[in-house]
């Protein structure tokens, strides 16, 4: 019996380490070009364009993605970010039965067609991908425009399922938002105060 328990022990220990080293001796920087494609061909889909200058991965206990130099180009606005960093939270993705990943937004800029924009100094957001869609959880970006809050798109209907976002953006930027509302379901609170609700 000790004899078995023994090869039982050596054999988990063995699968331990051979798991670890694989973690550790992934291909990370490929893996984040393959993941970047991915969501690009996904909102090539619907009607984004996406682009970027640099797309870099590191390994580790949490695994992160660098994407520099991000343009997003939809038919009525264009969305630009100096700087998307993400790191793998292994413990959430195994829970969620997909991809959990905490991601640091740094500056940006929103233009509308009319040459309307607003802008952003940094933002973070918890971020879960899904059967059940993409979830944004703990959503702060903060500037000139500032939105708090979370959502659940559904990649399958190509809408919100759930939100419950607070947007505050410059009075003089109450056109721009208006403008918004053909691609998000924005109600106006006051001068210069939005939501996006979605029971």
């Amino acid at each position: 019996m000790k004899r078995i328990l023994r090869v039982l022990f050596l054999l988990v220990v063995l699968l331990v380490g051979f798991a670890a080293g694989l973690w550790v001796f992934f291909p990370w920087n490929q893996a984040a070009q393959v993941a970047f494609d991915e969501a690009v061909r996904n909102l090539n889909g619907r009607g984004i364009d996406m682009s970027a200058l640099d797309v870099s991965g590191r390994g580790g206990l949490r695994p992160s993605l660098s994407v520099r130099g991000v343009v997003m180009n939809h038919p009525l606005l264009t969305a630009n970010m100096a700087l998307i960093e993400g790191s793998l939270d292994p413990v959430r993705s195994l829970f969620a039965r997909g991809v959990a990943v905490d991601l640091r937004l740094g500056s940006g800029t929103l233009q509308l067609l009319q040459g309307q924009s607003l802008g952003w100094q940094r933002g973070v957001l918890a971020l879960k991908a899904g059967a059940s869609g993409v979830d944004v959880a703990d959503l702060d970006l903060t500037g000139d425009l500032t939105v708090k809050g979370g959502f659940l798109f559904d990649p399958g209907q190509g809408k919100l399922s759930r939100a419950a976002l607070e947007i505050a953006v410059p009075p003089e930027a109450d056109s721009l938002m208006t403008g918004l509302r053909a691609l998000l379901p924005l109600r106006k609170e006051s001068e210069g105060r939005w939501k996006v609700e979605r029971p």
